[in-house]
């Protein structure tokens, strides 16, 4: 026999409202969590296993870590977080990355969207926190951005 509980003896919890971010808040949110700065780690690691292994397939010091490659994939195109040394690591880390095919058809998706003035729907795709809408500046310099590391990306490979 289970033992009851009087009604109202257990308190809901009560909810907190939904943080909003200006953009930049959102990135210094984003730079704060040990995950970027374990990412940073990941990719370092793989560019110094590739130079110093020669490119083999072989990389002794590197291990796979499938929750880094998915943050790294959500946040990389976003040049305010990764800047062109990670950039330029991730480069490298794509031309064996699993999902690479995924990942570039992504790149080409927001090329189109881009030069197609269609640009709605790509900042909720990419950022994982609510963020407030940018001033018409800011995300011009934003999908310029975001154009030009697709581009790179496509490019090449």
């Amino acid at each position: 026999m289970t033992k009851r509980h009087k009604p109202g003896k257990y308190k809901k919890k009560k909810t907190e409202p939904v943080k909003v971010y200006t953009y930049q808040e959102y990135i210094e949110a984003i730079k704060a969590l040990k995950k970027f700065s374990d990412s940073i780690d990941y990719l370092k690691l793989y560019y110094d296993s590739i130079i110093k292994e020669g490119e083999d397939d072989t990389l002794s010091n590197w291990k796979f870590k499938s929750n880094l490659q998915t943050f790294l994939k959500k946040h990389i195109l976003i040049k305010d977080i990764y800047g062109k040394d990670a950039f330029s690591h991730f480069q490298y880390y794509l031309e064996k990355m699993s999902g690479k095919e995924t990942f570039l058809k992504t790149c080409q998706d927001i090329i189109e969207k881009i030069q197609n003035k269609n640009t709605a729907g790509i900042l909720e795709d990419l950022l994982i926190y609510n963020v407030k809408p940018m001033t018409i500046e800011e995300s011009e310099r934003f999908f310029d951005k975001l154009l030009k590391r697709c581009v790179i990306l496509i490019e090449n490979n």
